[in-house]
């Protein structure tokens, strides 16, 4: 009974602590809304498989802040898993060479981001299916004994 409690307990706290991932992703997205916009010149543009079905756009670009040059991949917040169309439909967004705008954190002029955005859906995803896991795994030992 003890060992079937623990687990129910680990699966709730796994589940809570992934949406705290998933909303502390938001907020970051939040915040870089009032972050310094600069121009920024797209370097390298490729499509990346990311597992066995999924893909990511991998992009570099270099932006400038009080004449330093920086050099950034952050697309946005948070992973990047995507199907191929999707990952090609952002390739497509941000082609080598192109202009394009990114944001700045004001603290750190190195961290930019170029999409006011968070892949939150995977952390919820996780949380849920692990702490689900977790939580009848509890109940099975629980019950059983």
């Amino acid at each position: 009974m003890v060992v079937g409690s623990a687990l129910i307990l680990v699966g709730v706290l796994v589940g809570f602590g992934f949406a705290w991932q998933a909303r502390r992703l938001k907020a970051r997205v939040e915040a870089a809304q009032s972050w310094t916009e600069v121009p920024a010149i797209i370097q390298t543009a490729r499509l990346q498989k990311v597992g066995k079905t999924s893909s990511a756009p991998s992009l570099t670009y270099t932006y400038s802040v009080a004449g330093r040059t920086y050099t950034g991949k952050r697309l946005q917040f948070g992973g990047l898993n995507m199907t191929r169309q999707e990952a090609e439909e952002v390739l497509a967004a941000y082609p080598e060479g192109a202009t394009t705008t990114v944001r700045y954190d004001p603290q750190r002029h190195d961290f930019a981001v170029l999409r006011l955005a968070a892949d939150s859906k995977g952390f919820l995803i996780a949380g849920i299916g692990i702490g689900l896991a977790f939580a009848v795994a509890g109940l099975v030992v629980a019950v059983s004994g």
